[in-house]
């Protein structure tokens, strides 16, 4: 794992287990205020801090509404690499 800070970056173990954490697309209010303290902390840079929780294996109980599922965590576990297309463009329905 890679860990960022600023334009520095600073290398880091990339675990290799099952994890249950929050999902990809949902920042939590925990991360918010974890993010905040290191920013009073004057600790710049930093934009998502979240929690996970080890599993045993891939059969691990989890709300998928809050929750993903993760095989191993590194620097791109919160990389959302969607692309909005043609089909994805917001339209306004006639007469709204």
């Amino acid at each position: 794992m890679v860990i960022s800070v600023g334009l520095r970056k600073f290398k880091a173990i990339h675990w290799k287990a099952f994890f249950v954490g929050p999902r990809r697309e949902m920042i939590t209010p925990w991360s918010t205020n974890a993010v905040e303290i290191t920013q009073n902390m004057g600790i710049s840079g930093i934009l998502r801090i979240e929690e996970f929780t080890r599993v045993e294996d891939e059969k691990a109980a989890f709300d998928p509404m809050l929750q993903a599922f993760y095989k191993g965590l590194n620097q791109d576990t919160f990389t959302i690499d969607k692309k909005t297309g043609p089909d994805r463009v917001y339209r306004r329905y006639p007469g709204i």
